[in-house]
Order: structure tokens, then sequence, then C-alpha cells
């Protein structure tokens, strides 16, 4: 039942009261002091840890790298031009590229 509780949205949930009185609907005759004990306990069991962790990337020289276009604009022997600027960042040794 708590299962399917958490399966739903959270204005659809029923309170442990609630689930406490359906389980009385069918039959279970002990006392609603187990509920608030029992509920986070088993909630607590469902979630999962989380560790922050460092995972440093390594690659190969040839294996991975980074392309970008840009449109510059530069003064070429005095005239204002528009150039196409390759980019190429390579991930293993970390340097640029940048070919007009």
């Amino acid at each position: 039942m708590l299962l399917a509780n958490e399966a739903k949205a959270a204005r659809e949930r029923l309170t442990l009261i609630r689930i406490h009185e359906e389980l009385q609907a069918l039959g279970y005759a002990g006392s609603y002091d187990g509920a608030p004990q029992c509920a986070p306990a088993w909630r607590q069991g469902r979630v999962s840890s989380s560790v922050d962790a460092y995972v440093p990337l390594s690659f190969a020289s040839d294996e991975a790298y980074q392309f970008d276009w840009s449109h510059d604009i530069v003064v070429l022997n005095g005239a204002t031009t528009t150039v196409k600027v390759a980019h190429v960042h390579l991930c293993h040794s970390r340097m640029f590229f940048v070919r007009a």
C-alpha cells in the first residue's frame, strides 16, 4: 500500500491516518501508533544514498576533440572583412587550434 501511495502524484497521496483507516477496513486490528514509525523507516530504506564523486576524464591523443565555426570581423590591409574561423579544442592535451 505504501508503494502504491508513493507512486501517486503529491496531491493524491494518502496521509498515514487515511492509510491506517484503509488497513482497518481490510481487517487490520493494530493501533495507529505503528504507522508513523514504520513509514519513515520504509521510505528511508527505499531512498538510495548519493555520494559526491570526481571522475577524471582521460582521452587518447586521437580520440576526442571539440570543433566549432564562427564568423569574425577583422581588418585586413585597412579593409573590414568578415572571415570564417575554425576552432578546434583537443581534449587530450587541452590545446586550442584556430584557423581563419
